[in-house]
């Protein structure tokens, strides 16, 4: 599988949301309601 196509899924909270909404583009998938709550959940790429 290209490294391209990897997707890391993090069930993420109030205090690491904003860490991993910057991983978004290298293939972090953000999962949870702090994640639902910022529209978050969508792949990106």
């Amino acid at each position: 599988m290209p490294a391209e196509k990897l997707r890391f899924l993090h069930y993420v909270n109030d205090g690491t949301v904003g860490w991993w909404s910057h991983h978004r583009e290298h293939g972090a998938v953000l999962l949870g309601k702090a994640a639902e709550e910022r529209n978050l959940t969508r792949v990106i790429g």
